[in-house]
This record gives C-alpha cells, sequence and structure tokens, in this order.
C-alpha cells in the first residue's frame, strides 16, 4: 500500500463530521437518534462498529463528534491521548485536544465559549457521562502540558487560546452523573 493510500486509508476511518452548524438537529440524550440523524444524513460512513463508536457532545455550542480514540494526529481529527482512562475506570481522565481557528479541522474553534458549570457529554460503551466543567487554565504553547492531577473523574478538553498564538487553554470537566443509553 502506498503512502498516499494509507493516508485516505487513516481519513476514511478517521471520518470528520460535525454539526455545529447544523441547526436541523436537536441534540438529545438518544444514541439511537444520533446515530439515525447522522447516517440518514451521510454524516457517517454505515459500518458494523457504528454501536462502539464514542461520541463528544458539547450542548452549548451545539457540538457533537465521533471520536477516534486510535488517532494521533490532532491535524487530522480530534486526538484522544494515548494516555486518556477512560470513564468506566476509576479516577478517570479522557484527554481530547483539537484545533481551533478557521480550518477544516479547527473542530474546538468555539471552545472559548464555555464557561464554569457548562456540560460537556461523553457517549461511550452503552453509557452517557456528563461532565461539568469546574477549572479553565492558560499554559504557554511549549510541547508539553502540565495536566490537572486529581482524585476526581474528569473530562479535559485542550485546544489554542482564541486570538493568542503563544497559549493553550485547557478545560476541565468533572464527571456529575452517568445514564444508560
Amino acid at each position: 500500500m502506498t503512502r498516499q493510500n494509507i493516508g485516505l486509508f487513516f481519513l476514511l476511518i478517521s471520518v470528520i463530521f460535525t454539526l455545529s452548524k447544523d441547526t436541523n438537529f436537536k441534540l438529545n440524550n438518544s444514541y439511537e437518534d444520533i446515530i439515525s440523524y447522522l447516517t440518514d444524513n451521510h454524516k457517517i460512513i454505515s459500518n458494523k462498529e457504528e454501536e462502539n463508536l464514542t461520541y463528544l457532545e458539547i450542548p452549548k455550542i451545539k457540538f457533537i463528534k465521533a471520536l477516534n480514540p486510535h488517532n494521533q494526529n490532532v491535524d487530522l481529527d480530534l486526538w484522544v491521548a494515548k494516555e486518556s482512562i477512560f470513564p468506566d475506570s476509576k479516577n478517570s481522565n479522557v484527554i481530547i485536544a483539537g484545533h481551533s481557528g478557521n480550518g477544516n479541522n479547527a473542530y474546538f474553534h468555539n471552545l472559548y465559549k464555555l464557561s464554569f458549570h457548562d456540560l460537556v457529554k461523553l457517549y461511550y460503551k452503552d453509557k452517557i457521562y456528563s461532565y461539568q466543567i469546574f477549572k479553565i487554565s492558560t499554559q504557554a504553547k511549549t510541547g508539553t502540558l502540565d495536566i490537572l492531577k486529581t482524585n476526581k473523574n474528569i473530562i479535559t478538553l485542550i485546544t489554542c487560546t482564541k486570538n493568542d498564538d503563544f497559549s493553550q487553554t485547557i478545560y476541565y470537566g468533572e464527571l456529575k452523573s452517568v445514564k444508560n443509553m
């Protein structure tokens, strides 16, 4: 397989979609409705693993996107850090980074609108994990980040700081509830 074909293959596997600008989509807690909507509107490629997809939802900014936990390139998709501990484990921390700005891969371009107590949801293994933003911090872009260490179950969202080429903003959400889908 050529390098170009490998790139295309990974691009297809990490199907990129976002509903942030789709005014006909109503966010709710039904995983089946999300899958049905995405499939019916050609936002996702049908495959046998649809029921195992993990989704990130941020209701305040009308954002919902499938996550590819195997993606290690933030230039292709949202990046799920390999150090992430998913919420079905104790002291979990799901770490997700994404570009902001204006490009096609700027999935977190509206993340700056989040504030304390805003809701972030993770659809994972037939459950909906709801997090509430409890801390927002900024760090210089140095190639490494100092991620909060806590005994809470959290989600960490990382993106470039709006209108600042030299820093990153980190949003931390604490797990508040878990519901079955």
